[in-house]
């Protein structure tokens, strides 16, 4: 780096006081520095500490209103004979010094705060950013063999390569050092810029790009491990598919049942769930912000902690709106179902045995419009708009997403399982579906199956959920059935398991 560039930069890094003697001592400081990091090009600190003196001295005749005759190249040049212990600076060298301080200002921080960016200060950092070179330089932070591990993904450090020199790779790779507390000091304001464009924008080019910016985000997230990053990508994005609602559900009391619901009502739930399936399917927006997220859960869900409430209360309204999609023939439905077909034979209520079954998580039982009512005739519009809808909900994987549990780092399957129980447990929600909360226990029971060889780390969470859900029962429920079911599937699962075996 040239000296009157890295002059300007440390200049105009921090607040000077306006005192030559200050300055002067500053100086002294910055001259050794200066020699130590290129080497070769003055004979003594002192022949920089003058240098430098004379580059300050030379911004003040060039650039200040009350010096009314500037000193010329050859003044300049002139003044500066025999300082090098004795020898005069290459002339181009002087040129290009005094060139540059002449065309350029050096202009020194003032008193306002760094956060405020006036009209007048807002030219000096675009001219100022075409100026400086490199903040570091890797000699002076660290070795290129500690840096040879710390690759960087806002520039290709892979390929720093052997056509740059040696010192310009080390600089880019000290640079890097510092990417991951960039990131996160920047990520959250970014994200709210790609909120706000994405909300008001209709154009289906910058929707595109916009989630294409998210995903480039959620991928620098996990690279530097940034879990509150990744968080806040995931729950920007959910705001716009549509399927998140305003309030969290909290609250009824276990014991109460949801088995009294009348069918006229039931079909008006269905023809409800319709609507926002058809809705959905109308509605492009959601549809690309959707498939977002679940594909980045899918690709980085290790990373992901806060945000699986979002993932999972999306999950639980894509349930509601088409069903078939996690119908899934699993232990649990299997024998569950057998459960059922044995209560039917004994003369149970059929509409009982359906609502204790596993199809009752998936919301089968019936057709949408009610199996009494004749389906009404629809337009080619609604069919076209749901069987969009429906290759949207296909195309999240959502089951792959559910598999893949098993390979997830610890602390986000916690996170996964803690969501989970938060959305099955009716004294935490005001307006709680019985109905989503089966489906979660399911899930949960499905999941926990699924990591069953690291057991132990959640066994306890599972076990004293469903138990807490059977013990503040006083009525009998669709709910408290489905989790008794639940709880004893995983005790017979899990009896051989050594790690949990005695607790069963």
């Amino acid at each position: 780096m040239k000296l009157e560039t890295a002059l300007r930069q440390f200049l105009t890094s921090f607040l000077i006081p306006k005192e030559a003697q200050i300055i002067d001592r500053i100086l002294q400081f910055f001259g050794p520095h200066y020699i130590s990091m290129r080497p070769g090009i003055f004979s003594n600190s002192d022949a920089c500490y003058v240098l430098c003196f004379s580059i300050v001295l030379l911004n003040v005749d060039a650039h200040n209103a009350t010096v009314r005759r500037k000193m010329s190249l050859e003044e300049y040049i002139r003044s500066l004979r025999g300082v090098n212990d004795g020898k005069d600076f290459p002339p181009e060298m002087l040129t290009s010094i005094y060139e540059n301080i002449v065309n350029h200002e050096i202009k020194m921080c003032d008193a306002e705060p760094s956060g405020i960016i006036t009209d007048d200060r807002w030219p000096v950092l675009l001219e100022r950013s075409d100026i400086v070179g490199p903040y570091f330089s890797a000699s002076s932070l660290c070795s290129s063999s500690s840096l040879s591990s710390s690759p960087s993904v806002f520039g290709s450090v892979s390929s720093a390569s052997s056509s740059s020199s040696s010192s310009s790779s080390l600089e880019s790779l000290a640079i890097s050092l510092y990417d991951t507390d960039c990131f996160a000091a920047v990520c959250r304001p970014i994200i709210a810029c790609f909120g706000a464009i994405f909300e008001i924008s209709r154009d289906e080019n910058l929707l595109q790009y916009i989630l294409k910016c998210y995903k480039t985000c959620a991928m620098i997230s996990s690279f530097h491990e940034l879990c509150d990053s990744f968080d806040s990508i995931v729950i920007s994005l959910s705001k716009f598919s549509s399927l998140i609602t305003e309030s969290a559900p909290t609250g009824k009391n276990p014991g109460q049942s949801g088995a009294s619901r009348s069918s006229s009502s039931a079909a008006t739930l269905a023809q409800s769930n319709v609507r926002k399936l058809v809705n959905f399917g109308k509605n492009l927006k959601a549809q690309y912000a959707t498939l977002s997220i679940f594909q980045m859960t899918l690709d980085h869900g290790d990373y992901l902690r806060e945000g699986w409430r979002n993932i999972i209360e999306s999950i639980v309204a894509i349930n509601e709106m088409d069903p078939s999609e996690l119908q899934d023939e699993n232990a649990l439905e299997m024998a569950v179902r057998r459960t059922a077909r044995s209560t039917e034979k004994k003369g149970a209520n059929p509409s009982t045995s359906t609502s204790s079954s596993i199809l009752s998580v998936f919301g089968i039982g019936g057709g949408w419009f009610g199996s009494a009512e004749k389906e009404p005739e629809v337009s080619p519009e609604l069919v076209e708009a749901e069987n969009q809808a429906k290759a949207c909900i296909q195309r999240c994987s959502i089951k792959r997403i559910i598999h893949s549990s098993k390979n997830l780092q610890a602390d986000s399957l916690l996170f996964l399982i803690k969501a989970l129980i938060l959305h099955s447990m009716p004294t935490q929600n005001k307006e709680f579906k019985e109905e989503n909360g089966i489906f979660c226990l399911g899930l949960l029971t499905n999941i926990t199956l699924i990591n069953q060889e690291r057991i132990i780390f959640v066994w306890m969470l599972v076990y004293e959920h469903f138990a807490g859900i059977i013990s503040a029962a006083k009525t009998p429920s669709p709910l408290v059935e489905k989790a008794i079911v639940c709880l004893l599937l995983l005790c017979v699962k899990l009896v051989h398991t050594d790690e949990i075996t005695d607790r069963i």
